[in-house]
């Protein structure tokens, strides 16, 4: 691992699940587990937000943007047009357990094969885990701590099938992850990072997806296994499975959160987009010498701090954290931790 922490730069894709038509006519809408590309959610669930001065709120039910590929109940939000910056759904992110403890798979209709065509349009991570017909979700940022634990962290050999690795499965403790979507020019205005999701590198254990059961027993929470489909996987790549530094824990100051906003009675004013980063924000940080957000990266993520750039040390990290924490409160966002999902 790197004697340095990182700030990384994770795009990931910016739009919004839809309905299928089969799930528009169930009674209560209900989003499938996904079997596709990876897509945004507008979530509703219980969780905490912290004042400026680190005071946790008491539980509520609170609004912000995730990845959830697992079922959800959903909402039809009123008013909302098809922008990409403004959700159509809000979803309920739940699990069904059986009696005996195991998850159960209901579905209204039958998920349809994945074609030979979107196949191709998947991650490498994703092509791994097809055999599950199942989305996984990462990163995770329900239960006690956030995890991340596979994206981007390798890429396989179409012609020998050996795996070729990145820096991500090698992030020092105390490093800075931006998840989000680059938006180019929306509407004439200009380019910006949404951000939906800080993940502040805490502990972390390398693994075998074939013997994920073995290499993290006692590191992740129940049916988190199960959600990322390890289970299922094609191959036996060696990835990290990565804790987010918590409120109660954190890491040289800084926390793992979700911007978000409280949960309103008025089901119009529950739709919102997600906050803007752009890279004048960070300049008094940088000295302009490096952008630490790059709003044309829709893809690819980007990596600084490593070795040759000594002045990513624990202080800058630390700035960055605080200057995307006060974008986040200034733009309207409280600071989200301690989500739940439901288990029904």
């Amino acid at each position: 691992m790197s004697d340095y922490p990182c700030i990384v730069q994770f795009p990931h894709p910016q739009k919004e699940h839809e309905l299928t038509s089969c799930e528009k006519k169930a009674t209560p809408l209900v989003k499938e587990w996904n079997n596709g590309q990876h897509r945004r959610k507008f979530l509703r669930a219980k969780g905490m937000c912290v004042s400026d001065n680190n005071i946790l709120s008491v539980e509520k039910d609170i609004l912000f943007w995730g990845e959830w590929e697992p079922y959800s109940e959903v909402e039809i939000l009123q008013g909302n047009t098809k922008s990409p910056k403004s959700p159509m759904y809000v979803h309920k992110p739940f699990l069904k357990v059986k009696k005996n403890g195991n998850l159960h798979y209901y579905i209204h209709h039958q998920p349809k094969a994945i074609s030979e065509s979107d196949k191709a349009k998947l991650s490498c991570t994703d092509r791994s885990c097809i055999k599950s017909n199942r989305s996984n979700t990462d990163p995770f940022v329900f239960g006690n701590y956030f995890i991340y634990s596979c994206c981007r962290q390798f890429t396989k050999n179409k012609e020998n099938g050996n795996f070729k690795y990145s820096s991500m499965k090698s992030l020092q403790k105390g490093s800075l992850i931006l998840f989000g979507s680059s938006f180019l020019n929306p509407q004439g205005e200009d380019s910006y990072f949404a951000l939906d999701t800080v993940f502040v590198v805490g502990e972390s254990r390398l693994f075998h997806v074939k013997s994920h059961e073995n290499d993290l027993a006692g590191f992740i929470p129940p049916y988190y296994a199960e959600i990322m489909g390890y289970g299922n996987w094609d191959g036996n790549p060696e990835m990290r499975c990565y804790h987010g530094a918590t409120i109660d824990d954190p890491i040289n100051g800084m926390y793992s959160f979700v911007p978000c906003k409280s949960c309103s009675s008025d089901t119009r004013s529950w739709g919102f987009e997600r906050p803007k980063l752009r890279a004048s924000m960070f300049e008094s940080i940088t000295d302009g010498s490096k952008d630490i957000i790059n709003v044309n990266s829709s893809r690819n993520f980007r990596t600084f701090g490593e070795r040759r750039c000594a002045f990513f040390d624990e202080e800058m990290v630390y700035q960055v954290w605080q200057t995307v924490r006060q974008q986040v409160i200034n733009q309207g966002y409280e600071i989200g931790v301690k989500v739940n999902f439901e288990i029904r």
